[in-house]
């Protein structure tokens, strides 16, 4: 037993009963609980009731008085202890209703203050866990039985996320296994990191969700959680669930090979359509998974669609020939070269727009003015709509009006998730190769020939610039270039085009800073932020550190963001941690999670990647 524990024999007096403690039943980081009991009397026979009492106490700021079963604090720890403890009883008092309303929800019959801290009394669940049946039962479970001891758990949580709950430490030793007189009844218990969330997702309790356990977390549980997120507790549940089926926790999730998991629960007997459900639950990112408690229990009992999946299908060992789970083709998308997980689970492909053919040609130059060779002529081919620019009246020569001056008309409308414009372009008579060429030359070029330049930026392009003109190609127009041409104007390449909420746009250069002093003497990319921000500033030519937003735009796009780095040429490897520029405290500072998505704060000493931005 700890030190910190109450030891047997202690009281714990309520405003309804006592509460002799008998043992501990367990200790974390914000609690420890106690088996206890207590004389109850039911008509005229007397009797003690076992019941399970949680103890706030957090074992980094507190310690026991000596001598006593009092809480002291730590030095200049009482008011976040005391926080901390008016939010464990605020937690406590919401799981005493909700779990009124599910019997598959621990009960709690009261909430107290006590000993300087607060207790609250939980129905003691006479049984093992999850985990323990499964090993008494041969150490995993056919999905007949695992549906039969999880769905009610799924159920369960689901009316916690219709509340806004998330329970955030679901795994097989949190759900207690009770014989009645029904049969089995599997219950969740362990609230310790529960959290609440008003109508804006926001927390409504002070103490962090800071806690979480590897095999059963998602990333994102990692680097700490601030808005309410349901698809957390989904990837716990599909894991949970595929520890009965496989009889071992998964892998960490930065570790999770999703097409070997599929391979073992295929090798075991579980339907493709289920493993399908219980890996998409498990995608990385939680925009990938089930939204919810309810749409999991919807999937995986009720045979509501999700997204399609590829996968090897080998009998366990992760080769063999690639075959559909089920019917529908997918494809599957490029990942970064050093994810542990390879990403088999694709969504559906939306249809693409048809749209105009445009065959564009500028030349370019160098550093010099000697005359542009043939091979430096650039032929842009692309199946996308083109927005482009109509500055004057046809008749009006460029020299008047440069085309970097040309102002658009407000024809064409923009989704700024976007790579497609729409607009209604003007017809234009097609020329010969030969003579548009010719008419690339900068005095008195007509106008009609200079709509085939686009010059305004469009979500997720290439910014190229060329003797002082901004142009953009999207990823189909650069792939439709030889390779000659690629390397004709590789040496004018920036970065990727990103705009964001319609408004602010911001380029994206292609590769990491790397400096000569890494934090890893073979890979030398990692920078304290204090050497992130000193070497941003001696780069030169407007690059910076992105600031938050514009590191959340990033994320927020991660596979567009990274397939367009990849097809204009940028890292291969572009999935890191990245320092942004805005400051959360004096020692604090956010960065963002390219492979996972988000932002987050963090340490100003910690080490991270440097991707740097510009302006427009």
């Amino acid at each position: 037993m700890s030190n910190s524990a109450l030891a047997p024999g202690v009281v714990l007096r309520s405003p309804k009963r006592e509460y002799t403690i008998r043992r501990v039943l367990g200790q974390g980081g914000f609690g420890i609980t106690y088996l206890v009991d207590t004389p109850l009397k039911m008509d005229n026979i007397s009797f003690k009731g076992k019941f399970a009492v949680k103890e706030h106490f957090l074992s980094m700021l507190c310690a026991r008085e000596p001598g006593t079963s009092n809480i002291h604090y730590l030095p200049n720890s009482a008011e976040e202890v005391q926080r901390s403890q008016k939010a464990f009883i605020a937690e406590a008092q919401r799981l005493q209703k909700l779990g009124i309303n599910h019997r598959n929800i621990v009960e709690v019959n009261e909430v107290f203050e006590y000993n300087k801290t607060a207790y609250y009394v939980m129905e003691y669940i006479d049984g093992g866990s999850l985990a323990d049946y499964v090993k008494a039962h041969g150490g995993r479970l056919s999905w007949a039985d695992t549906a039969r001891l999880i769905r009610p758990i799924c159920e369960a949580v689901a009316m916690l996320h219709s509340n806004k709950v998330a329970h955030y430490d679901i795994k097989p030793q949190n759900i207690m296994i009770q014989q009645d007189e029904d049969g089995l009844r599997p219950v969740l218990i362990d609230f310790g990191l529960a959290k609440h969330y008003d109508g804006q997702g926001q927390a409504t309790s002070s103490i962090a969700a800071a806690g979480y356990t590897p095999g059963y977390a998602p990333m994102e549980q990692y680097t700490g959680l601030r808005q309410f997120s349901p698809a957390t507790d989904v990837y716990a549940l599909a894991a949970t669930i595929c520890f009965c089926l496989t009889g071992h926790a998964p892998a960490k999730a930065d570790e999770l090979n999703l097409d070997a998991l599929c391979d073992e629960l295929l090798t075991v007997g579980v339907d493709a359509a289920i493993a399908n459900v219980l890996l998409q639950a498990m995608e990385l990112r939680a925009t990938d998974r089930p939204a919810d408690a309810g749409a999991l229990t919807a999937s995986l009992f009720n045979g509501a669609p999700l997204q399609t999946i590829r996968k090897p299908r080998s009998g366990g060992g992760g080769g063999g020939t690639p075959t559909q789970v089920k019917d529908r083709p997918a494809t599957t998308p490029e990942t970064p070269a050093t994810a542990p997980r390879r990403r088999w689970l694709v969504p559906a492909v939306a249809a693409a727009a048809v749209a105009l053919t445009a065959i564009i040609f500028f030349a370019t130059r160098g550093g010099d003015d000697s005359a542009t060779p043939d091979t430096d002529t650039v032929r842009i081919t692309t199946t996308e709509t083109v927005r482009v620019e109509h500055p004057a009246q046809p008749d009006q020569p460029v020299a008047q009006q440069p085309v970097a001056q040309q102002q658009p008309q407000k024809q064409e409308t923009t989704s700024p998730n976007s790579n497609r414009h729409q607009q209604t372009p003007q017809p234009a008579q097609q020329q010969p190769v030969a003579q548009q060429h010719a008419a690339q030359q900068p005095v008195q070029q007509p106008v009609a020939q200079q709509q085939n330049y686009r010059t305004t930026p469009r979500n997720l392009d290439l910014q190229v610039t060329l003797n002082g003109t901004k142009y953009y190609f999207c990823q189909s127009e650069w792939n439709n270039l030889s390779s000659s041409e690629r390397d004709s104007i590789k040496k004018h390449k920036r970065g990727v085009v990103i705009d964001y909420n319609g408004v602010r746009s911001f380029v994206v250069k292609l590769t990491m800073e790397r400096h000569g002093c890494g934090y890893e003497s073979d890979n030398p990319i990692y920078f304290t932020w204090d050497e992130a921000m000193r070497w941003v500033n001696n780069l030169g030519s407007g690059w910076r550190l992105p600031n938050k937003d514009e590191g959340k735009a990033m994320a927020d796009q991660y596979k567009s963001v990274c397939s367009a780095i990849k097809a204009f040429g940028g890292d291969r490897d572009p999935a890191c941690w990245y320092w942004t520029s805005t400051e959360s405290s004096a020692s604090g500072v956010w960065y963002f999670y390219l492979y996972v998505g988000g932002v987050f704060y963090t340490f100003k000493s910690y080490h991270y990647c440097v991707r740097v931005v510009c302006a427009i």
